[in-house]
Formats: structure tokens, sequence, C-alpha cells
């Protein structure tokens, strides 16, 4: 394994909850849990309100930005 830091801790922790190491879907479910990103109708309108073209970024980077936005929407 080559987890570090904090996601070597998290993965120490499983040891103390009733998840199974050996079972990936519960593995996954509890790390989704954990660190799946949570999107509201506030970072929704951040993510917006910050799609701007950065100084530099290529018209594909910056369409991808605003993919990802609508997407997460």
């Amino acid at each position: 394994m080559i987890l570090r830091d904090r996601a070597l801790l998290w993965w120490n922790s499983l040891d103390d909850t009733d998840v199974d190491k050996a079972n990936w879907n519960a593995v996954k479910a509890d790390f989704l849990a954990s660190y799946e990103a949570k999107y509201t109708a506030k970072t929704t309108c951040t993510n917006f309100h910050e799609l701007i073209q950065r100084p530099g970024e290529g018209c594909h980077d910056y369409y991808l930005r605003v993919h990802e936005a609508f997407t997460k929407m």
C-alpha cells in the first residue's frame, strides 16, 4: 500500500470501526462517506462565481472547469 499522511491515519482508524477492510465495497462506502465532496446551493453558486478564465488558461481548460461546475450542479 502507498497510503501516506491522513489517508494512512484514516485506513488505520478502520480497525476501530465495523468496516471490514477485506471487503472493498465496505471500505469504498466508508471512504466516500468520509471524503466525498458535499455540494450545496452555496457551493454551486461559488463555483459559478469563480468561473472566470484565468491568466494563461487555455480555452479547453476553462471549458473543462465550466463543465465540472455544471456536472456538480
